[in-house]
């Protein structure tokens, strides 16, 4: 079992248990993201990732 699949077997149905998966609210799953900066390690651009964004909408 892998991260993902970690993440969706216990992660995931506690988020939706909560309400998280219902509007105005959202899930998003292995989501790249970036202030704007681009962070150069060993030569190569790296960006933030986080395994879940939660968001609202209004």
């Amino acid at each position: 079992m892998n991260e993902a699949d970690t993440c969706r077997k216990f992660v995931v149905p506690k988020l939706q248990a909560a309400g998280w998966d219902n509007r105005p609210h959202a899930i998003n799953e292995q989501k790249s993201f970036t202030d704007g900066r681009v962070v150069f390690v060993g030569g190569k651009a790296r960006r933030g990732k986080q395994t879940h964004i939660l968001q609202v909408s209004r």
